[in-house]
């Protein structure tokens, strides 16, 4: 799997970071779309819940793996 290698650009602690599953599912969910995903559609499709999704889409552009695009309920997430 191409993501296995995938490690933060710029985390703070400048150790790389290395994803865990539920961030590679996100991550490769991501990926295929073209428009942006919202965090209800990824939570719906890796079926985790919503809060869970959203904690992991912190970190994840926190160390630059994701760019957002919006506010509030309207946020998409696009990979970088």
């Amino acid at each position: 799997n191409p993501l296995d290698k995938f490690e933060a650009r710029n985390n703070n602690s400048g150790v790389p970071m290395r994803l865990t599953e539920r961030q590679k599912d996100i991550m490769d969910f991501i990926k295929n779309q073209d428009d942006g995903v919202t965090a209800p559609s990824i939570s719906k499709a890796i079926k985790k819940s919503s809060r869970t999704v959203l904690r992991e889409l912190e970190i994840l552009f926190k160390n630059k793996f994701i760019t957002r695009q919006g506010k509030t309920k309207g946020v998409k997430f696009f990979k970088t």
